[in-house]
């Protein structure tokens, strides 16, 4: 009996240890970077070089001038690089030395490297040369940008990458699988990046809105902050808040500028909003009351035309009363 207990205490403890190591291996963050198998390229392998740095905390190299030994450090937060979200981004498939320049190949950096230029979106969907990208319209969304608050005020000291992260951006609003919800919250978090001000005050910049902090969760900043352009997925025409949509009714009427800028450039006209299903086209959407049924909309409107009837009615009768 005694010996069936030990036995069993020391398979506790054998799986304990077990259990401890597969916690510690997962808490590790400095791992050598998983690549996917169905991911597994060139580019991949390529870039699989560059993330053993720059996909982790700290980094290891050996030293140039003295190859027995090796330098540690810690990568500063910048030029860290999410390999999860990378490897589902846009440019999944792309090298590091599409954008950046072969020169990083030779590790450590040269310094002077961060002088050079950055490539911007243009430089690669450019529609002049090549027709690839023309239903995208980046040409147009140049045009835009131009005219944009981000540039009239900021110039050159503001670019494609001030919004868009090039490691992690990911078409969303045409991923017909993706709530809306997440598709304003991808949306708003380039805003906030810059635009992080406390709740409170986002809220009082907004109190023109009836309930502005659901206007402020459930509706992307640029659908109130931009021109509308039917040429184009997404408007780039960022306006200032002196200049941005104000009037309750652009948004809350039939063909309005949030159904033309947002609902409707979802494929099909079908959406997926805050965890539920529009059944609707695009141009019957009303943003006053999104799931809106017309039974119950026809039904309230006969009972107040039935009460509006009862009343004059009974005005026209006392009337009629008093003078006989």
């Amino acid at each position: 009996m005694k010996n069936k207990n030990i036995n069993i205490y020391i398979t506790i403890c054998v799986l304990f240890l077990v259990a401890a190591s597969i916690v510690v291996c997962l808490m590790k963050t400095d791992s050598p970077v998983f690549v996917p198998k169905h991911l597994k390229n060139d580019a991949k392998l390529e870039n699989a070089n560059c993330l053993k740095c720059h996909g982790t905390r700290h980094y290891e190299m050996v030293k140039p001038t003295n190859t027995k030994k090796v330098i540690y450090g810690k990568m500063p937060n910048e030029f860290i690089i999410d390999t999860n979200l990378y490897y589902s981004s846009s440019h999944w498939n792309f090298k590091c030395t599409d954008c950046h320049s072969e020169d990083y190949e030779t590790a450590p950096h040269d310094p002077n490297l961060r002088f050079e230029s950055m490539s911007n979106c243009i430089d690669c969907h450019n529609e002049d040369g090549d027709t690839t990208w023309s239903k995208f319209g980046f040409s147009t969304i140049e045009t835009e940008y131009m005219k944009s608050v981000h540039n009239t005020k900021k110039g050159k000291k503001f670019n494609c990458w001030d919004c868009h992260n090039p490691h992690a951006t990911t078409m969303c609003l045409r991923n017909d699988t993706m709530p809306f919800s997440q598709v304003v919250k991808i949306s708003n978090g380039m805003c906030t990046k810059c635009h992080a001000v406390t709740n409170d005050k986002m809220i009082k910049a907004h109190e023109q809105f009836p309930h502005s902090e659901v206007h402020l969760v459930r509706n992307r900043c640029i659908d109130c902050h931009t021109k509308t352009n039917d040429t184009i997925l997404v408007a780039h025409n960022v306006m200032d808040a002196k200049h941005a949509t104000k009037n309750c009714s652009n948004c809350h009427s039939s063909g309005s500028k949030l159904v033309k800028d947002f609902y409707s450039k979802r494929k099909n006209g079908t959406c997926t909003m805050f965890g539920k299903v529009c059944k609707r086209k695009p141009n019957s959407i009303r943003t006053l009351g999104i799931y809106r049924n017309n039974v119950i909309t026809i039904s309230i409107v006969s009972i107040f035309s039935i009460l509006l009837l009862v009343i004059i009615g009974h005005v026209v009768w006392s009337l009629i009363k008093k003078t006989q």
